[in-house]
């Protein structure tokens, strides 16, 4: 695991441990509130239950944000949300602030179920990903073994013990908001919802940097550079995912793709052809060889290679889809309309 993209998911995946610790830690103060305000089982009850009122509305609508303004944005709000919530919670003077300030604590907790998980699956290699957005999770666990612990060991430090139970959250929450500061924004955010293709880009090539056995960042990196007309680092960028492992077809299947696009087309029949000869049934590599066929007018080849296909798969739509163009693309089209 590449230390850099690890901390990037355990920055994300702290909310989870601020989630679980602000959720219990109430447990600790409640009936010293009650008896210092004098609270009837009603009030109590509102009160002790608030910071839930509070992640109700949050889970509701923390998706708007995460959306709206990028998932970094959003992570660092809600790590201020805990913050405040704890400190301001910790020296409230009436009941009716504290409600206010376990609801602003709540909302961050709400939130932080929507933006922490889905920060770490955009960032995540496929092959982690599910170890990494456990993370989350786990940190809820870990935060309510650690409130009860905290709560215990500052059982006995006096008359306020309940406002420390209560504020001491805000030392994880600002560790929380400095460590947000420092991871970068979901590349995936910055493509889809900002459009920002070159900021996109910068942090695709620290994640791929940072690992290069990451066949999506480096295949959404390889097609960026494509599209800023930036053919040869697209090639270097499938160079490296073909030496990483060799033995991966689907990339050096890719390899052969970006090299024709990059208008090496000698390059990409060698690429398309090495990938048949260590395995003559891999399908996107044959459909590839005969997509160049096709775009260099060398019918015969191309129908030649396609009727071998549909030896084997006669049914494939795509194949017959790849044989109904060229036929059109021959000037057959009785025949065509037969394949397509």
């Amino acid at each position: 695991m590449n230390p850099r993209i690890f901390f990037w998911a355990v920055t994300s995946a702290l909310a989870g441990f601020l989630f679980g610790f602000d959720t219990v830690v109430i447990s600790g103060a409640e009936q010293k509130i009650q008896a210092l305000w004098g609270l009837g089982a009603g009030m109590h009850g509102i009160a002790m239950a608030s910071a839930l009122y509070g992640t109700v509305i949050g889970a509701m609508f923390g998706g708007w944000p995460t959306d709206k303004f990028g998932r970094k944005p959003t992570l660092i709000v809600i790590g201020v949300l805990y913050f405040v919530g704890a400190i301001w919670s910790g020296m409230a003077g009436d009941v009716y602030s504290f409600i206010i300030a376990r609801v602003l604590g709540g909302l961050g907790i709400g939130a932080s179920t929507i933006a922490a998980p889905l920060y770490i699956s955009e960032i995540a290699p496929p092959a982690r990903r599910g170890m990494l957005t456990g993370m989350f999770q786990f940190n809820i666990v870990f935060g309510i073994l650690v409130a009860f612990l905290s709560n215990a060991l500052l059982a006995g430090i006096g008359e306020n013990a309940w406002r420390w139970m209560l504020g001491v959250a805000a030392f994880p929450s600002l560790i929380y908001v400095v460590c947000c500061v420092a991871i970068p924004e979901s590349p995936r955010w910055l493509l889809a919802r900002a459009g920002d293709r070159e900021k996109g880009m910068a942090v695709l090539e620290k994640a791929f940097a940072a690992n290069p056995a990451d066949d999506r960042a480096g295949t959404a990196l390889a097609m960026l550079y494509l599209r800023r007309e930036l053919p040869k680092k697209a090639l270097q960028t499938a160079e490296a995912m073909v030496k990483r492992d060799a033995a991966n077809l689907t990339a050096l299947n890719f390899l052969g793709t970006i090299q024709g696009a990059a208008g090496d087309k000698a390059g990409a029949r060698a690429t398309y052809g090495a990938v048949l000869g260590k395995d003559a049934s891999f399908r996107p590599a044959a459909l590839n060889l005969v997509r160049l066929d096709i775009g260099d007018s060398r019918f015969d080849d191309a129908r030649r290679r396609l009727n071998e296909l549909l030896a084997k798969r006669s049914d494939d739509p795509d194949m017959l889809f790849e044989l109904g163009m060229l036929e059109q693309r021959a000037g057959r089209p009785a025949e065509a309309l037969r394949h397509l």
